[in-house]
């Protein structure tokens, strides 16, 4: 850029005293300057196509993904619900990971580990929200879309690409830039959910041993990795650090229910609830008690009143969960929570009998993905009897149960398990998703 424009200025104004000299030495040694130019501005040409990339092109990929991370990163993170609400007490681990993660000579994949319900992906949103705020390149996936196979960096390639597709020209500028990014260190792979990948298909049978070494061939990258997971086997011998996630603090609990709405009676209240049912260990109920404190259903049933509302006194901790549970159902069934679904009462409750059955073979499988054909699947024919005309579902008696309610909610009309999960999905109550929910 210097030389073209220092040629310009000569065409122009004509040469001053430096480019003068410069110019009559190429007169006299017109093939040596010819050879030296000829060789140094296919270089500067190279240098400035690699400005102009690195300074505009890479910028203008990348800038849609970390304003997004660190405005929205409920949205970026696809396990997330969009109404996580504020996330708190989890800045410190957030801190120590991300200090961990820095050092690429002695990097590690980190495992943060906890039970259902724990709070693994609201940690997440807030790792990525803060990854992005620290100018790092926040990539999450879901490892559910694991078939196959498990290679994290190749999953977080195509994750990239789904994210920054609408600023991309081409495949190869997508690996350009991908590159450039990681020669930099600048992304960070955040995957949730190990324990459902790899849940079906060839690779099944060879699991554990898949997961171990997918997460070892992380290691070998030196890849930053933050996998988040339900303790299970395949963790065991992992080349990874082990961090489990702690309860949240009362305090902590509080100001994630209250939301900047704060109040002496309500705090007293409040911290009455979170105390007694242990809502700190259990971010679940958290989230319930913290929509119906939004939706104004924890106060106590008052003269006069026809709404539902919650009656906190005299309970111990399981009374209290149940209590809970039973009025955010109550407030879903009346439509104050996701009002915006246009569905009425009878409705919503012929959706939840639905999902209540899926959820029972859920929990018995010991997975959060259920298949419609782990519903619907007649066992197998027996010997003598190859007709099968004598068999019954797997699930008759559940299905029998399921089929009574939704007779007497909506009379005259059906409601199969494909309609009720897509009610489900806009519900917020589950995420359905090709064959499974």
């Amino acid at each position: 850029m210097l030389a073209v424009g220092a040629s310009a200025y000569v065409l122009i104004f004509g040469a001053p005293g430096f480019l003068r000299d410069l110019n009559s030495r190429c007169n006299a040694y017109n093939q040596a300057c010819g050879t030296v130019f000829g060789f140094v501005t296919p270089l500067l040409s190279v240098g400035l196509a690699s400005a102009v990339f690195l300074f505009y092109r890479l910028r203008y990929v990348k800038s849609p993904v970390t304003r997004k991370a660190k405005r929205c990163p409920q949205d970026l993170v696809q396990t997330a619900s969009p109404d996580i609400g504020t996330i708190v007490g989890r800045d410190e681990l957030c801190q120590v990971i991300m200090e961990d993660i820095r050092d690429r000579e002695f990097r590690r994949p980190h495992l943060v580990v906890g039970s259902v319900g724990t709070g693994k992906t609201a940690f997440l949103v807030q790792l990525t929200r803060l990854l992005a705020e620290r100018g790092a390149i926040p990539v999450p996936i879901r490892l559910r879309d694991a078939r196959e196979g498990l290679n994290f960096r190749e999953l977080a390639y195509r994750r990239f690409l789904s994210m920054t597709e609408e600023r991309l020209l081409s495949d190869a500028e997508a690996e350009r830039v991908w590159r450039q990014l990681c020669i930099d260190d600048q992304i960070v792979v955040i995957a949730d959910g190990l324990e459902e990948a790899m849940a079906e298909g060839s690779a099944e049978q060879d699991r554990d041993n898949l997961i171990r070494l997918a997460i070892r061939r992380a290691r070998e990258l030196r890849l930053p990795l933050v996998i988040a997971s339900r303790p299970h086997d395949p963790l065991r011998g992992a080349d990874a650090t082990f961090m489990e996630l702690d309860p949240l603090s009362e305090e902590a609990a509080l100001e994630y229910i209250l939301e900047g709405k704060r109040s002496e009676h309500d705090l007293r209240r409040l911290n009455r609830i979170v105390e007694t049912a242990g809502l700190a260990e259990l971010p679940l109920y958290l989230r319930v008690t913290r929509q119906l404190y939004l939706t104004d259903r924890l106060d106590h049933l008052a003269a006069g009143q026809t709404a539902r509302k919650l009656d906190t006194r005299s309970l111990d901790r399981s009374e209290l969960r149940f209590r809970l549970l039973d009025t955010w159902m109550e407030a879903l069934f009346e439509g104050r929570l996701m009002p915006g679904v246009p569905l009425d009462r009878e409705e919503r409750e012929a959706v939840v009998a639905w999902l209540s059955a899926l959820a029972c073979i859920g929990l018995q499988a010991d997975t959060g993905d259920v298949k419609y054909e782990d519903y619907m699947r007649r066992p197998k024919r027996r010997q003598g009897n190859p007709s099968g005309a004598d068999e019954k579902p797997r699930y008759q008696a559940m299905d029998e149960q399921v089929q009574r309610i939704v007779e007497e909610k909506l009379v005259d009309r059906r409601l199969d398990i494909r309609l009720a999960t897509s009610w489900g999905d806009r519900l917020g109550l589950v995420e359905a998703h090709g064959e499974s929910v």
